[in-house]
């Protein structure tokens, strides 16, 4: 399967209607404040889209990034429309390990963590911010950094408050997340 058709593939729309969900829960129950997101490892930026089409929290402004430029090319067509909305949507091709958050932003999203290696991209996350991260458990070639439990998650990203946690069985593996305040 070619990398444009898995970023549709059943385990990945399932995990970030799965984060669509907690999060709208968690900003509904805990969150008084409107979302300026950055999503790290944002890939298409197909979670921004579900929380926008959605419409059960208030988004100012996201900010997906990723290595890839093509990735971040096909995130911001499928993003056009809050991109055209006074930028309310945009993303970068940058390496997540390297971003400085502004005080504006409130909330980090990285379903991603089975890809970056150590913790320096969640060392950089400022004390306070709404946190979801996800990972999972299964064997794959870019995977270097998975977990094999929700315990094991919450170990290496703790979260100062946690509002959330779980794990649900996809196809051939399953997928651990975490949502609380850094």
């Amino acid at each position: 399967m070619n990398l444009e058709f898995d970023a549709f593939s059943s385990g990945q729309v399932n995990s970030k209607l799965w984060a669509a969900e907690k999060l709208e829960w968690c900003v509904k129950e805990h969150i008084t404040d409107p979302l300026d997101i950055y999503v790290l490892g944002g890939w298409y930026s197909l979670l921004h889209f579900i929380l926008k089409v959605r419409n059960n929290i208030k988004i100012n402004s996201c900010r997906s990034f990723d290595l890839d430029l093509s990735a971040c090319s096909v995130a911001n067509a499928i993003n056009n429309t809050w991109e055209l909305q006074d930028w309310a949507f945009r993303a970068y091709p940058q390496d997540i390990n390297t971003i400085d958050y502004p005080v504006s932003v409130n909330c980090v999203i990285n379903t991603v963590t089975e890809h970056v290696k150590g913790t320096a991209w969640y060392d950089r996350i400022p004390n306070g911010t709404l946190c979801l991260f996800q990972s999972n458990n299964l064997q794959h070639s870019d995977h270097i950094n998975i977990v094999s439990s929700i315990e094991e998650l919450e170990q290496k990203f703790p979260l100062a408050e946690t509002f959330f946690t779980g794990s649900k069985c996809m196809d051939s593996y399953t997928r651990y997340m975490t949502i609380g305040k850094k």
